[in-house]
């Protein structure tokens, strides 16, 4: 794993991973999904509501829904995960999970594919607003409804680099360095 401080305040570390193989894909996803669940877990004990988004940018094909799937199986999803391309949005619960390190209940995960999206506008009528509303939000495509999301907590970047997938980890807010900080390894 290689991680940067920078000193840009929107932006204070830097994760870049190489995944060759897809299972290290999986690895950075169920590492992401510690993270996720240890967040939620702290933030559950100290009364403190949760919520976090995470924006995955890349080009088609880069693996960004790939990682959602993933990170979505390792949090305790159980069933098909699809891709919601065409309908925006597909919303998760995760029940009563006991996983290493504690118990998430009834966590909303809302996965988001904008790349449809005609106006960004569409964001509220649709009620992506209320439906992000403490949840764990994974948003592909991101870009395109600017303005309407939540800023991001993590930005993952993904580029399609000969010899695997390069995911770059950019923390947005202090979730996000909580996020990436138990990151143990990346390859």
């Amino acid at each position: 794993m290689n991680r940067e401080t920078t000193p840009d305040s929107t932006a204070t570390v830097m994760v870049y991973c190489h995944c060759p193989l897809e299972s290290d894909t999986r690895r950075l996803a169920a590492e992401l999904a510690g993270s996720i669940r240890q967040l939620y877990l702290q933030q559950q004990a100290s009364g403190e509501p949760f919520a976090a988004s995470i924006w995955l940018q890349g080009d088609l094909g880069a693996g960004k829904t790939t990682l959602a799937r993933e990170i979505l199986q390792s949090l305790g999803v159980k069933g098909r995960i699809k891709s919601p391309t065409y309908a925006l949005v597909e919303e998760y619960r995760v029940g009563k999970v006991a996983a290493a390190g504690g118990l998430i209940s009834d966590l909303p995960l809302i996965h988001l594919d904008l790349y449809r999206l005609a106006e960004p506008a569409e964001l509220e009528y649709i009620g992506v607003p209320e439906i992000l509303a403490g949840a764990l939000a994974l948003i592909e495509w991101p870009q395109q409804g600017e303005g309407w999301l939540p800023p991001a907590d993590l930005l993952i970047r993904i580029e399609d680099q000969s010899g695997g997938r390069m995911f770059i980890l950019q923390a947005q807010s202090k979730t996000g360095e909580k996020l990436t900080s138990s990151l143990s390894s990346c390859f």
